[in-house]
């Protein structure tokens, strides 16, 4: 299947694009197209170019009227989207602007000059920003929910306000590098099938950005230093508590996913935001800024640096 990460925008309490008990047997044989807000109808044209059947969309595939529903697929978030074919992040702020912005030709359409003899050719494009601005521009890049959704993805699809950008393990790629390549692969489709031959450029990650415990190798012994994920995820902590969030009691249940993946690299028990075997400096959070009140003391511990709907530091 495929996943959509996308933004709501303002929503109707009773919008039709949302399932409910009252509309389940319905929607199970079918959900009219009409019904269906520009961003999920782009969605599964996107999906269907792909050679994909299924989609996963949250508004669709959780019983929103439902508590037991909403608990049990919240918790299933790392399954939903590590396990998905690819997901697809949109460029938009609401359901109803679609997954793609419009944009000029001229953004991402080189001017090709012909080398003489065999010498090959060359191409001339407009200056565009670098793929990590551009990503932190998109409307996901300011939703709380969005960064579990990236971040345990295997795959994703970027879309931008200029051009849309391809990550997996192996690779990131975007449709200037798929040019250059050859002149003629220029789709979301040639990305899935070349990603894993094409020898294209990797940005440089930020210091500290590596997902994996670190290892230094001193001839047959291996020594492994778990702290760098620690850190890793206090700088991933200080990110998403500048994200924004409809509910502030979502905050906690909205880390499930992530830490349920970054746990596959921490040797530790996770604790609403911190972890367990390294509490004592977990502990040092901090708020960047003044905060008069914490949101519901219910939903976590006092300790827990979510309890705070703000942005935090360690």
């Amino acid at each position: 299947w495929v996943a959509l990460s996308h933004c709501w925008g303002r929503t109707e309490e009773d919008a039709p694009w949302k399932l409910t008990k009252a509309r389940v047997q319905q929607y199970t044989a079918e959900i009219p197209w009409n019904l269906m807000p520009r961003t999920f109808q782009e969605a599964i044209e996107i999906s269907r170019a792909l050679g994909e059947r299924y989609l996963w969309i949250d508004s669709l595939c959780i019983i929103q009227d439902s508590k037991e529903d909403w608990s049990i697929q919240s918790s299933a978030m790392c399954d939903i989207y590590s396990n998905s074919v690819v997901t697809i992040s949109t460029a938009t702020s609401s359901v109803h602007e679609g997954c793609i912005v419009a944009r000029s030709p001229e953004d991402v359409v080189p001017v090709k000059f012909d080398l003489s003899s065999s010498r090959g050719s060359i191409y001339l494009y407009p200056p565009l920003p670098p793929d990590r601005n551009a990503v932190e521009a998109a409307p996901v890049s300011t939703r709380a929910w969005c960064l579990q959704e990236s971040e345990i993805s295997m795959r994703t699809i970027q879309f931008t306000t200029h051009q849309w950008i391809w990550t997996c393990n192996q690779i990131k790629c975007n449709e200037v590098d798929l040019i250059e390549r050859d002149s003629h692969i220029l789709s979301i489709h040639s990305a899935v099938d070349f990603t894993s031959i094409l020898n294209v450029r990797r940005e440089p990650e930020p210091p500290g950005l590596s997902f994996g415990p670190v290892s230094l190798n001193f001839e047959s012994s291996t020594l492994w230093i778990p702290r760098h994920n620690y850190i890793e995820w206090y700088r991933k902590m200080e990110e998403y508590s500048r994200r924004n969030i409809t509910y502030p009691k979502d905050r906690l249940p909205a880390l499930i996913g992530l830490a349920e993946r970054r746990g596959e690299f921490i040797p530790s028990s996770y604790a609403a935001g911190l972890w367990e075997a390294d509490i004592l400096y977990g502990l040092q959070w901090h708020p960047v800024n003044k905060v008069e009140k914490r949101i519901l003391p219910e939903m976590a511990p006092s300790w827990s640096c979510v309890t705070l709907n703000a942005p935090i530091s360690f």
